[in-house]
Parts: structure tokens; sequence; C-alpha cells
């Protein structure tokens, strides 16, 4: 867990608890790349790094939404892939991704 709070309120069993009660893993897998997130954001959380778990979990959705926004435009182009696109989509920060994606609804 993060030291600072450690500190503030020492909880030694915290990660005998969330071995008790696994984070479950994703199952059905989506794609190779989300569930490789998916399981790295599981492992961290199990093991006490709730700030990495935290980090990978931003990431995570980021991707899933780029993929759904370049996965809704190669359809949109009759499944031609356009790595145009992709590289457009991808330089997106989060808030641009988000923005973009509202934009299209």
């Amino acid at each position: 867990m993060n030291e600072i709070l450690e500190n503030l309120y020492p909880d030694k069993e915290v990660m005998a608890r969330r071995g008790a009660q696994p984070f479950l893993p994703l199952l059905p897998r989506s794609d190779l790349f989300s569930a490789y997130l998916h399981e790295e954001m599981r492992q961290c959380y199990l093991n006490g790094n709730d700030h990495a778990a935290l980090v990978t979990a931003c990431v995570l959705i980021d991707s899933s939404v780029k993929d759904a926004i370049q996965f809704d435009s190669f359809v949109k182009a009759d499944f031609v892939f356009s790595p145009g696109e992709w590289d457009k989509i991808d330089a997106l920060k989060f808030g641009d991704v988000i923005i973009w994606r509202k934009a299209e609804e």
C-alpha cells in the first residue's frame, strides 16, 4: 500500500484479506492486451500496490476507449484498416478521447 497511508492507518492484514477474497480474473478474456492489463491490475491490487493498480486501470480504460473508437471507424470504412486513423486516435490524450467519443454519439 501507500507508505504514507500505512503510517497513518496501519493495517497489517490487508494483503491477507485481499488474498482470502481475491479479485477475480477477467473471464471471458477480451483482446490479449486488455487481458494483460487487467491481470496486471489484479496482481498489483492483490499485492497491496494500490497506486500501481490505479494507474494500470487508467491505462486499461484509455486503451479500451481508443480501441472502441478505432473499431467503430474500421467498421464505418467497410472493414479497411487505416494506419493513419489509428495513429491519430492513439496520439490523443485521455480527455480528448472521451470528448471525441461523446461527439460521435
